[in-house]
């Protein structure tokens, strides 16, 4: 029997939050753990029963979005965070990567949910459409703020910078393939060197050192 993906998610609009149970519940891939309405909830359940994917809204009582994944995502570490929100500026985007989000979804540009849960699942950072043009927004209004650019980002190859570029901006690991006529295999020998080169262990470290150099 092929397991299936876990996911909980922590919404405080019940309307809302009922129809994103129905959804995961209709996924036979999917089996939902808990339906959380609040931030210290969310913190209790996760922690009591981390799922495979955690679909995290922003604005939650008690404790924030950004909150709870900064306080879950260091513990668990199986557990892939995506934002679920309305909240869609470029600070707020990049300060959940910051804290941890893997993936962040504007509610109203949510089609498919399950593809949502497949990507994340499968190792991909799914992004709303407009949300790398918003990041890249925002980091050229901090062009006078940032800092240095970071040693280690100037030690990747032209052919190492692109495939980041790319997971920047949240593409697929099939679609980097296909538009650089890379097989997967060597797609994910040059993601082994770029973690090894910027002394990261995840997509999310990657992305978050090589946004923060402003490199574009």
């Amino acid at each position: 029997m092929v397991s299936r993906v876990t996911v909980s998610f922590v919404e405080d609009d019940a309307r809302f939050a009922d129809d994103l149970a129905a959804q995961l519940r209709s996924l036979a891939e999917v089996q939902l753990l808990d339906c959380c309405q609040n931030g210290p909830q969310a913190v209790r359940c996760f922690r009591q029963r981390p799922p495979d994917v955690a679909l995290v809204d922003l604005q939650l009582p008690g404790l924030s979005g950004f909150e709870c994944i900064a306080q879950l995502a260091p513990e668990l570490a199986n557990t892939a965070f995506v934002v679920l929100t309305s909240v869609s500026d470029e600070a707020a985007v990049y300060e959940a990567l910051k804290v941890g989000a893997v993936g962040y979804v504007e509610k109203a540009s949510l089609l498919d949910l399950g593809e949502v849960v497949r990507r994340t699942a499968a190792g991909d950072s799914p992004m709303s459409p407009g949300i790398a043009r918003r990041l890249v927004r925002h980091f050229q209004q901090q062009e006078l703020q940032r800092p240095t650019p970071e040693p280690e980002v100037f030690r990747l190859s032209g052919r190492e910078k692109m495939v980041l570029e790319a997971l920047a901006r949240g593409e697929r690991y099939k679609e980097i393939s296909a538009a650089n006529d890379l097989n997967e295999h060597t797609l994910r020998t040059y993601i082994r060197r770029i973690y090894r080169k910027l002394s990261v262990t995840s997509r999310t470290e990657a992305v978050a050192k090589f946004l923060r150099t402003g490199s574009t």
